[in-house]
């Protein structure tokens, strides 16, 4: 690695939906695939995933959901359009107000 090269790299922290030791190393040999990616660190228990590395988090997450991975940036960027949902769960008990999508 260049001089060059170590100074680009940048920490990315993911979530991922990883239900078994099949997802982690599902996800561990698609970020691995990734020229640029220099260490993948998994934390199953709670989805986190950090990557180090010289590459961007869009192409990360690009490239675990073409290959059927749901991922999204740890706590981070929201999607502006997202913004405006909410979920329908008012305060009456009726079946047929629970876990509707309300978009405004």
């Amino acid at each position: 690695m260049s001089k060059e090269e170590f100074v680009k790299i940048q920490t990315c922290v993911l979530k991922v939906n990883i239900h078994c030791d099949g997802c982690r190393h599902s996800v561990k040999k698609i970020l691995h695939k990734i020229d640029g990616v220099y260490t993948t660190v998994i934390d199953s228990d709670s989805g986190k995933v950090t990557v180090s590395g010289n590459v961007d988090h869009a192409a990360l997450i690009r490239k675990l959901n073409k290959n059927g991975k749901f991922a999204e940036v740890w706590g981070g960027i929201k999607n502006p359009q997202m913004k405006n949902l909410q979920t329908g769960n008012r305060n009456d008990d009726s079946n047929e107000n629970k876990n509707r999508v309300v978009i405004r």
